[in-house]
């Protein structure tokens, strides 16, 4: 989110995109591994937090996070790397019927369906509150339009 649409998105409680430091999974996971049953840890050790004894750190993107929600339905976290995202964001694998308009995305180990709801043919007036019916619906929904031909 940038600075301009920060503004109107305030009672979201979104918070700017950046880029952030978070301690490395693998440190992360060796120090806790470390740590279990030795018998040897000390006060500080068991009263740090793990992302503090973590040696290294790593930098995320916050903006890639967001893509990848977008493109994979699922927010994982995204190191910042020399590489182009489009080919390292995608993680699911995006699956159409033949027929209608549903689809379903697939994870290594998970799986999510979504339908696809074109809306034509608006009355001549419309006033606010014309798809609060859709919102009010007790499922996810994402709302986005084209005003292409």
């Amino acid at each position: 989110i940038n600075r301009k649409l920060a503004g109107a998105l305030t009672r979201y409680r979104a918070d700017l995109l950046q880029i952030v430091e978070r301690p490395d999974d693998d440190d992360l996971d060796d120090d806790l591994d470390d740590d279990v049953g030795d018998g040897t840890d000390s006060a500080e050790d068991r009263t740090t937090p793990p992302n503090e004894r973590a040696s290294e750190k790593r930098l995320y993107s916050e903006p890639a996070e967001f893509f990848g929600l977008l493109l994979n339905g699922k927010l994982e976290p995204v190191p910042v790397l020399d590489a182009r995202l489009y080919n390292t964001l995608p993680s699911t694998r995006p699956f159409f019927s033949t027929h209608g308009e549903q689809g379903e995305l697939r994870g290594v180990n998970w799986s999510r369906r979504f339908a696809m709801v074109e809306l034509r043919e608006y009355p001549a007036s419309t006033k606010p509150g014309h798809l609060n019916k859709l919102l009010q619906l007790p499922i996810e929904l994402i709302l986005s339009q084209s005003f292409g031909g």
